[in-house]
């Protein structure tokens, strides 16, 4: 499972380690995100009006 999300606050505050710790998965390695690495990917909001809308990720 490969999970992204934003620098800074709010997401920095969702503690997505402990989350998984949690749910029985934990940390195996932390990587930088380049989006050439998974050019199938498409990020996308999923909530709200712009659901369809992609995002910048930026620095992770």
């Amino acid at each position: 499972m490969h999970v992204t999300h934003k620098p800074g606050n709010p997401f920095s505050m969702w503690e997505i380690e402990k989350l998984a710790e949690e749910a029985g998965l934990h940390l195996v390695e932390e990587v930088y995100f380049t989006t050439q690495d998974y050019s199938c990917d498409e990020n996308k909001r999923r909530d709200g009006y712009r659901s369809n809308d992609t995002f910048l990720v930026g620095q992770c």
